[in-house]
């Protein structure tokens, strides 16, 4: 009788399921309907895009066919805000042109963007909104679509190379701070054409430093620039990168300290500075001393991966040392020219060194394993 019962259940909720399955589609259906075709959704911005902190812009219509945008236009206005990179106002300018007489609903998406407004003449939508925008357009006229709103950004660098997992405190930022913000292009399915590249503008305002714009590597300022239709080719999205300007070339890194022992001549210890070049490249200057018989000053030049902890930055490097005998009474030469070679790993500001240095007029060879210290 049990094993009847829940048979019957089990049977009764699979009736249930199907049957709220069935009219939830019915109901999509219907609204899709009532509205003359699908609803379009936004685009999934690529993942390049991922770290874009405001998404804006998506313009699409319903029903798609016959409309055509003429012209989209992009504008920024920031300045600086209290704990953010920048605070900005936002304009994006559709111009819009319709063979005949017709209604048209309009869509706009915006993510991260404040008070965000939809516009064209005198309607108006929020946006986002479930709600279309129904624009009337007479035909050949042009029509001006808007949206506006604002956002606040918050700096997106901190990428760390060779030089910043060694000096993490004193490090030249390798890139001033920067975010990025994303524009979506009119949508082109949902149109019957739209224009082959974007226009865009920025200015900055009430800033204490100089401020950056760009998009595609192509730098903006206050006076419009229409991107290059064969760098913009077929892409949907356009980040526009916001920051300070950096990105120097060659960077202070800072002073560090290595103390070990040679294989064979007892102890060795080591004060040097580094700078670097670009992203994998350290240069450093270096003092030793076996704090008995010789200083040896050094010039290196290294590749290195970048990292901070896990893994290490991993490094390889050729140079020249020169030393100089300290002990009258010591066998050395009172001075010899020699080559250096290098190996290092580096966690965060502390690292290994094994190093390796050749002097032809004695024929010495001698290798150290130092433990260094960076700030």
């Amino acid at each position: 009788m049990l094993l009847r019962f829940d048979a019957a259940l089990a049977h009764a909720c699979s009736l249930a399921l199907v049957l709220a399955s069935s009219v939830l589609l019915c109901s999509v259906a219907s609204a899709q309907s009532s509205q003359g075709g699908s609803v379009p959704l936004s685009p999934v911005p690529a993942g390049e895009t991922r770290d874009a902190q405001a998404r804006f812009g998506a313009l699409r219509a319903s029903p798609s066919g016959d409309v055509v945008v003429t012209a989209e236009h992009v504008s920024l206005s920031c300045g600086e805000s209290p704990g953010a990179l920048a605070t900005c106002n936002v304009e994006v300018r559709w111009t819009l042109s319709s063979p005949h007489a017709q209604t048209i609903q309009l869509y706009a998406s915006s993510v991260g963007v404040e008070e965000a407004l939809l516009r064209a003449g005198d309607v108006s939508s929020d946006a986002p909104s479930l709600a279309p925008l129904a624009v009337t357009a007479e035909a050949a006229t042009p029509i001006e679509v808007v949206l506006t709103g604002h956002f606040s950004v918050r700096s997106a660098s901190g990428t760390t190379d060779a030089l910043d997992a060694r000096h993490l405190v004193l490090a030249t930022p390798r890139e001033g701070p920067h975010a990025n913000v994303l524009f979506t292009r009119a949508v082109a399915r949902t149109f019957a054409a739209v224009p082959p590249s974007p226009t865009l503008e920025a200015r900055f305002t009430d800033t204490s430093a100089p401020f950056t714009a760009s998009a595609l590597d192509t730098p903006l300022a206050d006076t419009p620039i229409t991107l290059d239709p064969t760098r913009v080719g077929e892409r949907a999205n356009v980040t526009i990168r916001l920051g300070r300007e950096g990105g120097y070339p060659l960077r202070h890194g800072g002073p560090f300290l290595a103390l070990g022992g040679t294989f064979d001549r007892g102890v060795r210890g080591r004060l040097g500075y580094e700078v670097g070049i670009d992203e994998l490249v350290v240069v450093s200057v270096a003092a030793d001393t076996d704090f008995e018989n010789a200083v040896i000053v050094g010039a290196l030049v290294e590749v290195a991966t970048p990292s901070f902890i896990v893994p290490p930055s991993l490094s390889a490097g050729v140079g020249f040392a020169y030393r100089v005998r300290t002990n009258a009474g010591s066998s050395l030469p009172a001075s010899s020219a020699g080559l250096r070679l290098e190996l290092g790993a580096v966690f965060a500001v502390v690292g290994i060194i094994a190093s390796f240095d050749y002097f032809p007029d004695d024929a010495a060879f001698t290798s150290s394993l130092l433990g260094r210290l960076s700030i």
